[in-house]
């Protein structure tokens, strides 16, 4: 009898830990300051998570961007349509839904009088800086690999109306109770269902490849 009995582990989900490095002017987001990661791995892995985070994106972006006084701004409105393309409103909104936040690159015109284009900037490619006197976020440090930082040394960029350079990011963050410098997805109560999904279709898969044998 107890050869038939299977042990299955399934994965605990925790809470991101956020600190503030020790050596560096950047905040840490996850143990290993790579939860973006984490999140993203639950999305390709979960089929149900897959599924309703396609559907819901596709959902919020409908018809695409549009304004309720476009009749009476015209120009203003036009102006705003050009600035955001329609792959650019689509990746941040799956960022925003996905990951909890979502970056877009702010460019000025040279005299910096107005500005001239504004572009989704991958959310999970950048870390916030630590905040200053005012409790105010500043910038943020962009890199192509975090878990490679000597080889993709961080950048630092302002914030958005925290400098007067050419390009500035502006960083959409939802209020989450407790934390000061990222946001949780609101489907945070679900992810221990996608980690425990992920962790069932291991083990199926892992019993199919062996025969159904223990």
């Amino acid at each position: 009898m107890s050869d038939n009995i299977h042990i299955l582990e399934l994965a605990a989900y925790e809470a991101p830990n956020i600190s503030e490095s020790k050596k560096d002017d950047y905040v840490l987001f996850g143990d290993d300051n790579n939860y973006y990661q984490f999140l993203i791995d639950c999305y390709t892995n979960s089929t149900t998570q897959n599924a309703i985070i396609n559907n819901t994106c596709r959902l919020i972006y409908g018809k695409g961007l549009t304004a309720s006084n476009a009749s009476q701004k015209p120009s203003d409105y036009a102006a705003m349509i050009s600035m955001f393309s329609k792959s650019d409103i689509r990746n941040m909104i799956n960022d925003l839904k996905l990951l909890g936040q979502c970056a877009i690159q702010i460019i000025y015109s040279k005299d910096r009088s107005k500005i001239a284009a504004a572009h989704h900037m991958p959310v999970q490619l950048l870390r916030a800086q630590k905040c200053g006197a005012d409790g105010k976020v500043e910038g943020y440090y962009y890199s192509d690999n975090w878990t490679d930082v000597k080889n993709y040394p961080p950048k630092l960029i302002p914030a958005f109306g925290f400098s007067r350079e050419p390009i500035e990011i502006f960083y959409v963050k939802p209020y989450s109770v407790g934390l000061k410098y990222y946001a949780l997805p609101d489907y945070v109560g679900a992810i221990p269902y996608c980690t425990l999904e992920q962790s069932i279709s291991e083990y199926l898969i892992n019993e199919v490849n062996n025969g159904f044998s223990s």
